[in-house]
């Protein structure tokens, strides 16, 4: 079956673009005469995929759909953040630079795990750079790197003397100089270059790495050549010493996601963050909000709900499930914000989130706002070990995709995702999180259990999902259909259940 615009809203910043108002009053007209006009999904695509990508998978889960007789309406919207993440990380990731800090942090997060506050004395051998190398392809040998550094949450902070001795070990090794001294001997004005495929770029300040201009536009604007390699040198040995004191900081806490992911995300952190998506994960969020925007002849989710409440007036109000995969879970909260505002209150949906990369403080906001619109929830994620073992880009970051959002790209690093297994432990340092209780008590209030892949023989229709990737949860082919989509279409053939659950 072809996609056509009977089926799909397009939006850019939120804004229509390849579709337009008028479309969406056909679309409502089609509506009022299909068979399927009592039972309404409304399918948000991630923000992984780009515009294209996210046509291909409308197109191939349109027939699923319908064929579970409801009239599909899918958001396709500009994306693309996993292309640039690819894109950037493993040009950062054969970066000596890169591999340098990585190593001299990996040295004294052993020693000092390893021997409390008398580790410091410990002297461990400094990887090489082969070394370093032969540890990072463990991640595409199905290993972790590092994973033989002890964890635990005893961790102590540095003191003064274990400062200065590692600032004095980065400034006594004349390869790590001579690395800086190169980056600093290539520094130039910003250079955007677009990524082919993507709405994305790479913002180059020096020829020879992608650290940010944040971190690398002081030393360029020196006009002296001497102050700029001297100012590079300081800069970046002091953003080494900030990456080591989170690092410990978070195994302190115990909101570390493993020795290796803690380190490479503090290191991109701190140097790489105008290039690991960052930009890009904020635009999108921001996308999602600014489609219910107030005019309606411009902003397509409030034209969408327009079309809702005129359908309602009319004596013809359908079910309508909203199913959202990744960031199209935060698309839900926002469209739930708006329908709150337009809608009728007793006006309900029917939620469903896939692998939801939403923070708990969003959809604790969403629900204590307007969780009464929630008629049914239904949330399919990963177990942990599962989130743990989905690499997103092999020979760099051993975790998946929403490992990455929650400790790299969020403002707040180990951001609490819905769609992780990790933050519902009710223990430290989770528990006493006011947002997590408002999402628990929810959950418990309705007796709804979160679904966690793989789940058993002896699950539920509606509530089964196998997914063992982030991706792999929205998949579907002409003929085949993941475990977790046949629990999407049992959801919209049975009509749900009062009780959610």
């Amino acid at each position: 079956m072809t996609l056509t615009k009977l089926n799909y809203v397009n939006l850019k910043n939120g804004k229509f673009d390849s579709t337009s108002s008028a479309d969406m009053v056909d679309m409502f007209q089609a509506m009022r005469d299909g068979p399927n006009r009592n039972n309404i999904v409304v399918h948000f695509h991630g923000g992984m995929v780009g515009e294209n990508l996210g046509m291909e998978k409308a197109e191939a889960i349109l027939p699923w759909y319908q064929g579970a007789d409801a009239y599909p309406v899918f958001f396709v919207w500009e994306a693309g953040l996993l292309d640039v993440i690819r894109h950037n990380l493993r040009e950062i990731a054969g970066e000596r630079i890169f591999n340098k800090i990585l190593a001299k942090v990996e040295k004294n997060l052993r020693a000092k795990l390893s021997g409390g506050d008398g580790g410091w004395s410990v002297r461990l051998e400094v990887p090489d750079e082969a070394k370093v190398k032969a540890e990072l392809r463990r991640v595409g040998d199905g290993a972790v790197p590092y994973a033989d550094i002890p964890t635990t949450t005893e961790a102590t902070l540095l003191n003064r003397d274990e400062r200065a001795n590692f600032i004095a070990d980065l400034e006594g090794d004349n390869d790590l100089t001579m690395m800086i001294q190169e980056i600093a001997k290539g520094l130039q004005d910003p250079v955007e270059t677009r990524i082919d495929g993507t709405w994305g770029s790479t913002i180059r300040t020096s020829a020879s790495t992608l650290m940010s201009p944040e971190v690398l536009g002081p030393m360029q604007r020196s006009p002296v050549v001497a102050e700029k390699g001297l100012m590079t040198i300081a800069r970046i040995i002091k953003g080494a010493l900030v990456v080591l004191v989170r690092v410990l900081h978070r195994f302190f806490k115990g909101t570390d996601h493993g020795p290796h992911a803690t380190i490479v995300e503090e290191i991109l952190r701190e140097f790489y963050l105008a290039n690991v998506g960052r930009i890009i994960w904020s635009a999108m969020k921001k996308d999602t909000a600014d489609a219910f925007g107030d005019d309606s002849s411009q902003y397509g989710g409030t034209a969408f709900i327009q079309g809702l409440r005129k359908l309602d007036e009319e004596g013809r109000r359908p079910r309508v499930v909203l199913v959202g995969h990744s960031t199209g879970a935060v698309y839900i909260c926002h469209f739930l914000k708006k329908a709150h505002e337009v809608l009728p209150a007793d006006f309900k949906f029917d939620v469903v989130y896939l692998a939801p990369a939403v923070t708990f403080q969003l959809f604790a906001a969403t629900l204590t706002d307007c969780g009464d619109r929630i008629r049914l929830f239904r949330s399919f994620g990963m177990k942990d070990d599962l989130e743990k073992a989905d690499k997103l880009v092999p020979v760099l970051y051993p975790h998946s995709t929403l490992y990455f959002i929650s400790g790299v790209v969020e403002d707040e690093v180990d951001m609490p995702l819905v769609g992780m297994q990790r933050y519902y432990s009710k223990e430290r340092p989770y528990a006493a999180r006011e947002e997590i209780v408002v999402v628990n008590n929810f959950l418990e209030d309705r007796e709804i259990e979160q679904i966690w892949s793989i789940t058993d023989d002896a699950a539920p229709e509606g509530s089964r999902t196998d997914s063992e990737s982030h991706s792999g949860f929205d998949d579907v082919s002409e003929m085949t259909i993941s475990e977790t989509m046949k629990s999407v279409v049992a959801i919209l053939r049975a009509g749900g259940s009062d009780r959610g659950a």
